[in-house]
């Protein structure tokens, strides 16, 4: 599911009457550079196996859609809404996701290995199975997040706050307070 790119116009085409604008935006400063902004346009449920590898998608609206299986790997997604998506199996390895709002998304099987999740937002989002080994967990907002059986080995700046509010359901919840931070 590789995007295919309509450069005359900046549009991707995701699935059949889905696309994804994108906007450029160059601020006076010459040596600014603010990343293109991603828009969804027209039928976009369900948006499944495409590869966002690399892609400069900061503070793109992408509330409910089923991402599952897609690849967002090294991808800037700064101060993205993914509030209510589906993201099983996702991976977002070494993605930029600072800011970025997860409020109950379904993120069952994500890879977020060294991802940056500084100040992101996971607020009742569903982690089960997740791996977030060496990401990067700074302010980020974990309540009744479900984290049951979450990969958070060498997590970066996982609190013990931050571990009292997860939710993990049937899990054992020493597991994660006694977990490697």
């Amino acid at each position: 599911g590789m995007l295919n790119k309509d450069l005359s116009e900046n549009i991707y085409s995701l699935t059949e009457g889905c696309t994804l604008q994108k906007k450029f935006k160059l601020d006076s400063s010459p040596d600014f550079f603010q990343p293109d902004l991603g828009i969804i346009l027209g039928n976009c449920y369900k948006i499944q196996g495409f590869d966002f590898s690399n892609a400069l998608l900061s503070n793109s609206q992408f509330q409910n859609i089923d991402f599952s299986g897609s690849i967002f790997e090294n991808a800037d997604l700064q101060g993205t809404h993914f509030e209510g998506a589906t993201m099983k199996y996702v991976n977002f390895r070494n993605a930029y996701l600072d800011i970025s709002h997860f409020d109950a998304a379904v993120l069952k099987n994500a890879n977020l290995r060294s991802s940056s999740l500084a100040g992101a937002i996971f607020d009742g989002a569903d982690l089960t199975d997740a791996k977030l080994i060496g990401a990067d967990l700074d302010k980020a907002s974990m309540l009744d997040a479900n984290l049951c059986h979450a990969d958070v080995h060498l997590v970066k700046n996982f609190t013990d706050e931050q571990k009292r509010v997860v939710y993990l359901g049937k899990c054992n919840s020493q597991s994660l307070l006694s977990a490697q931070s």
